[in-house]
């Protein structure tokens, strides 16, 4: 009898494979997963380690023994000699079979590089996760995150590296917040997930600290964790009785078996190759993060209640004929089709419509037999695919048209396709991009992109777009019911007249906006309050972060409400007409939430958020939860100091640095926050502060092109600002400033930002020396870049300076 409830308690690796979706599974691999492939278990590398080091091992853990080796010796030595103990990667058997299938994600305590080195085998992408600054390097869209607890062996401070091998109890206590954040995106990627843990011994101690943490997160989830399996390596029933006690279900096997299990149960997922003539289609990547305008318009059927209400017009909408011609609209057609350009910006401030009439361009592109996409805004662009389409439809002679929206997130990705484009004169691509003019024009293009770009500004209503406006909801089935009463009895031309005052005065949001006969704050003020509670609390945190620049998704909101997972499908029934859900990516359990559109978030965030010290609790509250190893957690690091509605909308600079700071702290690999706070010292004439903060960034990151203004703008500043000195002193800090431009201008010589910087030093010492030398050298460089360029804003800053230089010595 007791055998057969021992046999009860555990499972078999066959059954539990069956029951394990990879996409939704998370991998938690221990030292027994290696030692197939020659790896040391934990209990041979502390042996190791104490007869190198001759010292006494007896009860004493791993991170004890090696704190006495580097106490007794140094860090140097220890690693070089635990270095020693691992072999070159060379994997063998199971672990060879991992990278065959999409894991929502894969974490390990081993110190060894068979994982990485199997994914280089299976040419499979991979994004190693060993410290803090990994999260911020760019990776592909599907690759597969690998979470190194424990550090990895290739890496340590002691080499330069900002890793550490987390081998001492001392590098337990230093990686503690390291630790933290991967175990916060483990709590996230178990939401409705299962977790197997696999090349541990039930006698190992290391075990029984996982599951405990991974048990406690699971408690926590009100029964949205799914299964805990743990695979042990080696048989042992009576300690396998312990953890099933605790809900917990036990296999018995190694990394091989597993492996042969999962081999067994039918196809891997990956792989899978594609010969059809669509180049997006082909690609594992690009397929998953791109949509195609032809599915869209044909798979989805057009809602002309919800775009009169704010939602965006559809693929389906526009395709149906539920949205008039924007003028713009037919100017970008037509440049896109004639190649004039190979790249188009349609710019313009939030509400004027610059989406609608960006999928306007694209539905006419494709009934014309373009190819047409829409990249989806909360990935990174992935431009060596993007290349490899582009010379698939050369190849073709097929034209086709990418869309992106939000264009200044990604403007590094554009550039680089610009500068492969056209490098290699492959035109049949082109780019179509949308964004606000205040986040697009100040930001720095490549030389190809501004060349071959033509930006158009969209503005409100043109007299021509008022006209098409009314003969579509005159004439349209679908949408003249919804606005027939507001203008009834009145002629074309009266109608007319009250559309023209409306749209002066107002973006132009939805048609409800428009044909309102109240002011559209109050239409929005009122569905607010006919919800219950509960859900205004998350309508308004929602409209409120989405203002600031955050990109809302389902388990950030979970971590700032404190709402049961549970409870999600009801909440968002109960804010079906204002806030919607969307898949960022269901591999990886990223769901995001957008209220149907910016202008309606403001409109929100400025009736429950007027007191600007809730705004400052909510920034903090937002930082406290973020977990920078998600991209959209770390895009909205950088658009909460990026956008005027973001951390800059707070007057109080101290309170800004404040929160700054603590952006630094999460996500130090991210180089906005750092530009903002160095900004910020400067403009508070705290040099002292701003110095450090630009020495520990080059440390850290190396130098950019805003760090290198920055360094201009402080020797001016302290030649322009720092009391009690001397003019002479202060002509002193102006050479050095000049020297610092001369060498940041030849380094960064199309950065018009450091070469404006440079001027202004230019300026500065003609007015105190009378010398123009340093000003002609400057202007000149901008006068070039501006050339090389076809930068209209370098141009318009080339004739101010030349305004404010005349001015000086007339």
């Amino acid at each position: 009898m007791p055998s057969a409830r021992v046999h009860n308690l555990t499972i078999e690796l066959d059954r539990l494979v069956q029951d394990l979706d990879p996409k939704r599974t998370v991998l938690f691999f221990g030292a027994g997963s290696s030692i197939p492939s020659g790896s040391p278990s934990a209990v041979e590398l502390t042996e190791a380690i104490a007869t190198e080091f001759n010292i006494d091992a007896g009860g004493f853990s791993l991170p004890e023994v090696a704190e006495l080796a580097e106490l007794d010796k140094d860090r140097a030595a220890l690693i070089r000699f635990v270095r020693q103990r691992f072999p070159s990667p060379n994997p063998t058997g199971g672990i060879l079979n991992i990278p065959l299938y999409k894991w929502r994600g894969i974490y390990t305590t081993n110190y060894d590089e068979l994982l990485e080195r199997s994914y280089q085998i299976r040419a499979q992408p991979s994004h190693v996760i060993t410290t803090n600054y990994d999260f911020s390097k760019h990776e592909a869209p599907d690759a597969q995150p690998i979470y190194k607890i424990h550090g990895t062996i290739g890496q340590d401070f002691v080499d330069g590296h900002k890793s550490r091998m987390i081998l001492t109890q001392g590098d337990y206590d230093r990686a503690a917040e390291y630790r933290e954040y991967l175990f916060t995106r483990l709590a996230n990627d178990m939401a409705g997930g299962d977790l197997v843990i696999i090349g541990y011994s039930l006698s190992d101690p290391d075990v029984k600290a996982v599951v405990d943490r991974v048990l406690t997160i699971q408690a926590k989830m009100s029964g949205a964790g799914g299964a805990v399996y743990l695979v042990f390596y080696r048989r042992d029933d009576a300690r396998a009785r312990l953890f099933e006690s605790r809900g917990v279900r036990v296999a018995f096997g190694g990394i091989d078996e597993f492996s042969a299990a999962l081999t067994a149960r039918g196809p891997t997922a990956v792989m899978v190759k594609s010969s059809s003539d669509d180049p997006v289609q082909d690609s594992q990547t690009l397929s998953t993060i791109t949509i195609d305008v032809r599915h869209s318009m044909e798979a989805f059927p057009p809602n002309a209640v919800a775009m009169f209400n704010g939602w965006p017009a559809t693929y389906a909408d526009v395709a149906a004929d539920l949205t008039f011609t924007r003028t713009g609209a037919n100017t970008v057609a037509e440049t896109l089709a004639a190649g004039t350009k190979q790249f188009v910006a349609l710019i313009g401030a939030s509400g004027v419509g610059k989406t609608t009439a960006a999928r306007q361009v694209a539905v006419q592109l494709e009934r014309q037999g373009w190819r047409c996409w829409e990249h989806k805004t909360d990935f990174e662009i992935p431009s060596k695919e993007w290349i490899a389409a582009a010379q698939k439809l050369q190849t073709m002679d097929q034209h086709a048209v990418l869309y992106i929206d939000e264009a200044h997130l990604h403007l590094s990705s554009i550039n680089r396709i610009a500068e492969e484009l056209i490098a290699k004169n492959l035109s049949n691509l082109r780019v179509l991009a949308t964004s606000g003019r205040s986040q697009w024009q100040y930001r720095t293009k490549s030389p190809h992109l501004s060349k071959n770009i033509s930006e158009i500004v969209l503005s409100k209503l043109t007299s021509q777009e008022i006209d098409r406006l009314i003969l579509l909801v005159s004439s349209d089935n679908s949408i003249k019911p919804l606005v027939e009463g507001t203008f009834s009895g009145f002629s074309f031309q009266e109608k007319r007249r009250r559309l023209t005052d409306k749209c002066e005065a107002d973006a132009f949001v939805c048609l409800r906006n428009i044909f309102a006969q109240e002011k559209f704050d109050d239409i929005i003020l009122r569905e607010y309050a006919q919800l219950g509670t509960a859900d205004q609390e998350i309508y308004r945190l929602v409209a409120a972060m989405e203002h600031a620049g955050i990109r809302v998704h389902r388990q950030l909101v979970l971590r700032l409400t404190g709402i049961a997972p549970a409870m999600v499908a009801s909440a968002l029934g109960n804010l079906i007409d204002v806030i919607s859900e969307y898949d960022v990516s269901e591999r990886f359990g990223i769901y995001g939430w957008k209220v149907r559109h910016k202008v309606i978030a403001g409109i929100v965030a400025k009736y429950k958020f007027s007191d600007q010290a809730a705004m400052v609790e909510l920034f903090d509250r937002v930082i406290d939860s973020l977990s920078p190893s998600y991209r959209i957690e770390r895009d909205s690091i950088n658009e909460m100091c990026n956008l005027d509605t973001g951390l800059p909308s707070i007057p109080e600079k101290e309170v800004q640095n404040r929160l700054l700071r603590k952006l630094i702290s999460v996500a130090p690999g991210e180089p906005i926050p750092r530009h903002r706070l160095i900004r910020n010292l400067i403009d508070l004439e705290k040099f002292d502060l701003a110095e450090t903060e630009i020495r520990v960034f080059e440390s850290d990151l190396g130098r950019d092109g805003p760090v290198a203004r920055y360094r201009i703008v402080l020797l001016l500043a302290r030649a322009l600002y720092t009391p009690g000195i001397m003019e002479e002193d202060r002509i002193v800090i102006l050479k050095k400033a000049e020297a610092q431009a001369s060498s940041s201008a030849a380094r960064f010589e199309n950065n018009r930002h450091v070469l404006s910087a440079y001027c202004e030093v230019g300026l500065e010492l003609l007015k105190r020396t009378g010398d123009t030398s340093a000003f002609d050298t400057a202007l000149n460089a901008l006068k070039a870049a501006a050339q090389r360029m076809s930068d209209e804003e370098g141009a318009k800053a080339v004739r101010s300076f030349e305004r404010r230089h005349l001015d000086i010595t007339l």
